[in-house]
């Protein structure tokens, strides 16, 4: 395989992404789940051995990917957490959202928060998070939120 085959094939976008996600906290088997779903060839990727090592540790505490349904006017915001060796499932976690004072049990999805795009643009403002928006993976620094 060549190098233009490799960058083609999408293996450098699911390498990055893995590095990306290691290091914002993530687990390796989470952290392969995610990004395998950059290329076609994702799924031909595992985890052997220990798949719930943490490289680093979230500096949130729990790391999380926003699902984003941008359907509507309001946005619909979903959280998927994962636990880390420090923060398994079970650990407490509360939204950093406007209005929200509802804390929830990790790990999984959370619920979905409704909220405008300048509420989320001030969220995402606070940390760069993977996200997918309507299914499609990016990262929170990479999204202008107006344009949803």
């Amino acid at each position: 395989m060549t190098l233009e085959d490799i960058l083609d094939s999408g293996a450098l976008r699911i390498g990055r992404a893995m590095a990306r996600l290691l290091n914002r906290g993530f687990p390796m088997r989470a952290a392969l789940n995610i990004a395998s779903g950059q290329s076609i060839i994702g799924n031909q990727y595992l985890v052997v051995g220990y798949g719930n090592m943490d490289v680093t540790q979230a500096e949130s505490g729990t790391p999380a990917i926003f699902e984003i349904d941008s359907s509507k006017s309001d946005l619909g915001v979903d959280f998927q957490t994962y636990p880390t060796n420090a923060r398994g499932i079970g650990t407490m976690i509360r939204p950093h959202i406007l209005g929200n004072s509802e804390h929830f049990l990790s790990s999984g999805s959370l619920k979905q928060f409704e909220m405008s795009r300048s509420d989320l643009n001030k969220l995402i403002d606070l940390d760069t998070v993977p996200m997918r928006i309507d299914g499609e993976f990016t990262w929170s620094d990479n999204i202008d939120t107006e344009k949803l």
